[in-house]
């Protein structure tokens, strides 16, 4: 026999119907229809290792090897996260933060659930300081009850359309992978050509790569030239002669086809010849947080190269 205290409601009234509400159903207190029982206290070092969930106010806090429950339960946060709303399927211990439901006097359960968690419970908080529910204010809650065989149709209703909308988020959650996918065969399409073999077609006289690097590195000689005539004026030593002044062969990618005039180089061969115009790191200068400022050159560093993006 339960040990609870009594239910006190604000008014005795019977369940009473709602013209909100569809032919058949009924609005009753939920201190009218459900017993709301206290969790009982299980400190961590206590519990025993076994099958039955031990369920604190926020969830799932551990596991023990004798249940509180007599089958499953209804399971609210009463103390912390107040109002929060679990369902254990089996036999489980609802820990002193919480209180549990588990005798559903011929009701659904799994309806229940979803009554409750629909009722805002959260909202009966009236703490200044550690957040409660309280369980008079609970039992004063109204909460929709249809017929039983309806009450069963609508759990199967809301399970179908649960795993639909699982369904979705796990597809959902595959977006970004395939859209990154995606975005590496569309710049595998450009760097190849593919995406521009129309194009080509419609223009087959366009200037070859070759020739484009071949203006390159005429750009660079003439500015190795010029750098050594300056050094010759000022009676200094004359610049070391970069290795990139004149085209290399190079050989092409492999599983990479690309049209007849397109051209494979190497970075190497179309950097700048001036000073550090292309270095390898860690080298980069040492700036503090102290140096960044709000407007200015931007500052990136390793942290902020991205995959294809910055």
């Amino acid at each position: 026999m339960s040990t609870t205290s009594p239910v006190q409601l604000q008014e005795s009234s019977p369940a009473k119907a709602c013209s909100d509400l569809p032919e058949g159903w009924v609005l009753p207190r939920i201190g009218e229809v459900l017993e709301v029982k206290y969790g009982k206290g299980l400190k961590k070092n206590n519990r025993i290792s076994g099958p039955v969930p031990v369920y604190g106010s926020n969830g799932i806090v551990g596991e023990h090897n004798t249940s509180l429950t007599e089958g499953p339960a209804i399971i609210l946060g009463r103390k912390g996260t107040v109002g929060a709303v679990h369902f254990s399927n089996t036999p489980c211990w609802a820990i002193d933060t919480t209180y549990y439901i588990d005798d559903f006097n011929g009701l659904v359960p799994e309806y229940l659930l979803c009554a409750l968690k629909i009722l805002n419970l959260a909202g009966l908080d009236t703490s200044t300081a550690i957040p409660g529910l309280n369980r008079n204010d609970l039992y004063n809650r109204h909460i929709p009850l249809p017929p039983i065989a309806e009450q069963k149709r609508i759990v199967a209703k809301v399970e179908q359309l649960v795993a639909r909308v699982n369904a979705a988020r796990e597809r959902l959650a595959k977006v970004p992978e395939i859209l990154k996918r995606f975005r590496q065969s569309i710049l595998a399409a450009a760097c190849s050509g593919r995406l521009t073999a129309d194009w080509r077609q419609k223009n087959p006289d366009v200037e070859p790569a070759n020739a484009l690097l071949e203006q390159v590195w005429t750009q660079r000689k003439r500015y190795y030239d010029r750098q050594c005539a300056i050094a010759k004026e000022q009676g200094q030593r004359k610049p070391k002669k970069p290795t990139n002044l004149g085209p290399k062969i190079r050989s092409a990618e492999k599983n990479i086809d690309t049209p007849l005039t397109w051209f494979w180089t190497s970075f190497e061969d179309i950097a700048s010849v001036k000073k550090y115009s292309m270095s390898s790191g860690p080298f980069g200068s040492a700036l503090g947080l102290k140096d960044y400022q709000n407007d200015g050159v931007p500052v990136v560093r390793g942290q902020n190269i991205q995959d294809g993006r910055f």
